[in-house]
């Protein structure tokens, strides 16, 4: 009882402090947590935006070809020539992405080489329309190459690649969003958990400080009652008494003791008790004298 009296309070605000430390290291292993785990979620959007990028891109360059080929209007061939230009970057862009993931890597290379093979083919029939002189056999002849469906097979392969690419990677945005979620939880209970235990013991060093306050009150409430009983009690002896403190003033005369040295409480207060003392002394020893000559006379 008397440790938690003078050790309590410290000790409270000691544990205040270490849960204060441990409570800044765990929100920052779980904001680090929640970081990392919404970079990954953020990362498989930005994969499965750019797979998707890749197909768009192939899809104007089909378009644009196929528009040219039906029409021979030059205006067509802008997306185609824009898809063109695009889909080196685009694909480098996804490969960059991917690195993380071996399996998702292989297939990034099928699907550059897709591209590239579906672009061949496209451009093969540019140009065969390009070297055809006669305007309209040219366009029979592209739009019977557009009716017989060439390089189909090989945009319905691009269009599997990407497909198998998706599936993967939304596998991996739920597991991922299930551990960004898991980590944001985490991260809450804790910071409510050490939120309780730092108001705990806020709540316990504030009553330990309060209690050890009313101890010493209590204390000093006694040594004042003892002081007064003892000032009491001397005041009331019938004998001189002087009671002085460490430094040698005089703090206490009793009515004996004022009548014997013509000091009042007051004026007793800055005399040194060495001088008390030797005037005590001095008056002993006259009276002793005057008790020796009275025997004698008589």
């Amino acid at each position: 009882m008397r440790f938690l009296a003078n050790r309590g309070p410290a000790l409270a605000v000691a544990l205040l402090v270490v849960a204060l430390v441990a409570d800044a290291v765990l929100s920052l292993h779980n904001i680090r947590e929640v970081a990392t785990s919404v970079q990954w979620v953020s990362h498989t959007n930005e994969v499965l935006t750019r797979l998707e990028t890749v197909l768009s891109t192939l899809k104007d360059a089909e378009t644009g070809q196929r528009g040219y080929l039906l029409t021979g209007e030059p205006a067509y061939l802008e997306p185609y020539r824009d898809a063109v230009d695009r889909l080196p970057r685009q694909i480098a862009d996804l490969r960059q992405v991917t690195l993380d993931n071996p399996a998702q890597t292989v297939r990034v290379l099928r699907l550059d080489q897709l591209a590239s093979e579906q672009l061949a083919i496209l451009r093969r029939g540019l140009d065969l329309f390009a070297l055809e002189p006669d305007r309209g056999r040219a366009l029979a002849a592209a739009r019977q190459t557009v009716l017989s469906g060439q390089g189909k097979p090989t945009m319905d392969a691009i269009r599997g690649e990407v497909d198998q690419m998706q599936r993967v990677e939304w596998d991996l945005l739920r597991e991922r969003g299930a551990i960004s979620r898991a980590s944001a939880r985490i991260a809450l209970a804790t910071t409510v958990v050490a939120l309780a235990i730092g108001l705990g013991l806020v709540a316990l060093a504030v009553w330990l400080f309060a209690r050890n306050l009313t101890i010493r009150q209590r204390a000093a409430e006694v040594l004042h009652a003892e002081r007064e009983r003892f000032r009491t009690t001397l005041t009331s002896i019938g004998d001189a008494v002087m009671v002085t403190d460490a430094q040698g003033r005089v703090t206490l005369l009793n009515p004996a003791a004022q009548a014997l040295t013509r000091w009042d409480a007051d004026s007793a207060d800055s005399v040194a008790a060495s001088k008390a003392h030797a005037l005590d002394h001095l008056r002993q020893y006259q009276r002793t004298e005057a008790d020796q000559i009275e025997s004698v006379l008589r």
